[in-house]
């Protein structure tokens, strides 16, 4: 086994939010199906069905990328360049 391989869990951390007005975005009530998401273990059973290597140059697990396509298709995104700017957002 290569010595630069390690595997990887899923995590998730929680991230404050506020409702004051400044800095939301159209998926804002993404918070609340992710912590649903969370409650059910979701991302859980998707690294066990699916566990990952990580590399030196590995930036997301198959979970993850699992989840941001789930939690896309909720939003009603449809096209893969949007998926990547819908990941790129600091909520999601």
């Amino acid at each position: 086994m290569n010595k630069n391989t390690k595997y990887f869990g899923y995590r998730t951390q929680e991230i404050r939010h506020s409702f004051t007005g400044t800095r939301l975005t159209q998926f804002a009530g993404l918070t609340g199906v992710m912590k649903f998401i969370n409650k059910l273990s979701i991302g859980k059973e998707f690294n066990s069905l699916f566990p990952a290597v990580k590399y030196n140059s590995t930036k997301y697990s198959n979970t993850q990328i699992m989840l941001i396509v789930l939690l896309s298709s909720f939003a009603g995104i449809n096209r893969l360049k949007r998926i990547t700017n819908f990941s790129n957002n600091s909520l999601v």
